[in-house]
């Protein structure tokens, strides 16, 4: 439902080129939400956009574990949800120093 709320809430959006729904193969220009502050944001709401323009942001697990922190209360929630946000940073970390070309370090040194 994230991505829903994100949609309705959303103020701005900005041109995309992503797989179209008919078509993967070929690219198309989407409006996903963003923030008013980006490059290329246009202020609309998500009434004034057509939907086969629309491109709903992605649910990813840091976004997932990002509101399981803030929505739940609780000190023993709090420390999992806190241990695993840390492991999957470092993952995510290791994943991007293992993508760039040219990086000589261990992915364990980048942080």
């Amino acid at each position: 439902m994230q991505p829903i709320r994100k949609v309705q809430s959303a103020t701005h959006f900005k041109a995309v080129m992503a797989p179209s729904r008919d078509n993967p193969n070929v690219n198309k220009k989407h409006l996903t939400p963003c923030s008013p502050g980006d490059a290329g944001a246009i202020e609309k709401n998500w009434m004034d956009v057509d939907g086969d323009e629309l491109l709903e942001p992605p649910l990813t697990v840091v976004r997932i574990l990002f509101l399981l922190f803030f929505k739940r209360k609780g000190p023993m929630l709090n420390q999992i949800i806190c241990s695993l946000l840390g492991r999957l940073l470092e993952l995510h970390f290791e994943e991007q120093a293992n993508s760039e070309p040219g990086r000589s370090e261990p992915a364990s040194q980048v942080y």
